[in-house]
């Protein structure tokens, strides 16, 4: 499939991703050809031009920002995080792409199965493993998940007998995905919290694969439990906010932001039903060099603030983090995201400009205290947001324990203002 007249130009990375920005509708022959001749011009007097940089003057906004991810491959189409194939141990997300559910037997009653010889399969795709592989000190026992960073296994470590969630790097990415698989496990090293997954281990094995051995959750995340039961009753879904908002409370003070808040990003542990916060693959150190450049987009479209669309136009800080949690108690409470669309593009547009509805307006038993906290963390700019997890935190801890929240308060002094005018200007 030819991108232009002079195509010749594009490196083969390039070519790839115009196809796949093609195949997926996020561009047209007609703005390719425009990028290839833009890009011809400025390469004959000297001046070098990489293909997201021909499109720039060429898309609308939300568009260019889906192509920015799929060039980072860091946006999943579907908003899907990982998932564990069935019940049993939910796993620590990949990371980066959208995951497939890898093939693996059932699990036994409370616990993980260990397949014999003639258990699961490797798919034969790139950086797979079979069971019986050794990483480092650990065994694989099955497969839980796959993405475009690495892959998440159960484990056993040898000679202990402790099963783990095991996510393995595949090498040969390049710097960026290993440094941001690095990244991950420094971040989480920093965390020590209940409500966040536990790192055990970190290291690379002696084919230079790396490695991060987690604490392994028998339970199911967030996602699935939508799938299973629709909506969280309200009570419910705002204890299990809290316990994460605390987690992020925690990572923020350690300079950590999550960038990546979901659902599928929540497992719900069954032993206690305790929230624990996982998957840290976009996560950033604020104190250390960014991985983001200029206009790249991280994150899944339908809980990404609008910070995180513009493409760096608006610094991403605690309040990005703030949002994505907002959205993630909008989706527990609602069954639906805050944004709907049938592109990449239509719902990256949504998240720039639409506007957030009241999770009661699509579930009349939520109660107006949780309208209001989801649509004060929800607020377009990032002044008008909770400025702090902990704020959050607290407004949901009093709708917890039957008080009134800040953000319900002010909600109240705002429609009464309101009335007031209407009132006067109606006299």
């Amino acid at each position: 499939m030819s991108l232009g007249p002079q195509d010749a130009g594009w490196s083969p990375q390039e070519l790839a991703l115009g196809r796949e920005a093609l195949a997926r509708g996020l561009v047209t022959r007609e703005q390719l050809a425009a990028a290839t001749r833009r890009a011809a011009t400025l390469r004959a007097a000297g001046m070098p031009c990489d293909l997201l940089a021909a499109l720039s003057p060429v898309l609308a906004p939300p568009a260019l920002a889906a192509v920015r991810a799929l060039a980072a491959g860091t946006l999943a189409a579907g908003g899907r995080g990982p998932q564990a194939p069935g019940p049993g141990p939910a796993a620590p997300g990949p990371g980066f792409a959208t995951v497939a559910p890898m093939p693996a037997p059932a699990p036994a009653p409370g616990g993980p199965a260990t397949p014999g010889s003639d258990g699961a399969r490797p798919s034969g795709r790139p950086g797979d493993l079979s069971p019986g592989a050794r990483v480092g000190g650990y065994q694989i026992v099955r497969a839980l998940a796959r993405g475009g960073m690495g892959a998440v296994y159960v484990a056993e470590q040898v000679g202990a007998g402790r099963q783990v969630a095991l996510k393995v790097s595949f090498k040969g990415l390049g710097a960026v995905p290993d440094r941001r698989f690095d990244r991950e496990a420094e971040s989480v090293a920093r965390l020590a919290h209940p409500n966040v997954v536990a790192v055990h281990e970190r290291g690379e094995d002696a084919l230079g694969r790396p490695f991060i051995a987690m604490e392994l959750i028998e339970g199911e995340s967030l996602d699935r439990r939508l799938e299973r039961t629709g909506p969280l009753p309200p009570g419910e879904a705002a204890r299990l906010m809290l316990d994460v908002a605390r987690a992020l409370e925690h990572a923020h003070a350690q300079g950590v932001l999550h960038r990546d808040l979901k659902p599928a990003n929540v497992l719900v542990r069954a032993r206690d039903g305790a929230p624990l916060l996982t998957d840290f693959g976009l996560a950033k150190v604020v104190t250390a060099e960014s991985l983001t450049r200029t206009g790249e987009v991280l994150g899944t479209p339908h809980y990404m603030s609008p910070e995180q669309v513009s493409g760096g136009r608006v610094p991403v800080d605690v309040r990005s983090d703030v949002w994505g949690l907002g959205a993630t108690l909008f989706h527990l409470l609602t069954g639906q995201t805050p944004f709907e669309g049938g592109s990449l593009v239509a719902v990256l547009a949504c998240v720039l400009k639409g506007d957030v509805v009241a999770p009661s307006s699509l579930a009349p038993a939520v109660p107006p205290a949780l309208d209001a906290i989801v649509l004060r963390a929800m607020t377009r700019e990032p002044a008008g947001r909770y400025q702090r997890m902990a704020d959050l935190a607290t407004d949901l801890e009093r709708f917890v324990h039957g008080e009134d929240p800040a953000a319900a308060a002010a909600a109240r002094g705002r429609r009464r203002a309101r009335a007031a005018l209407a009132l006067a200007g109606g006299a």
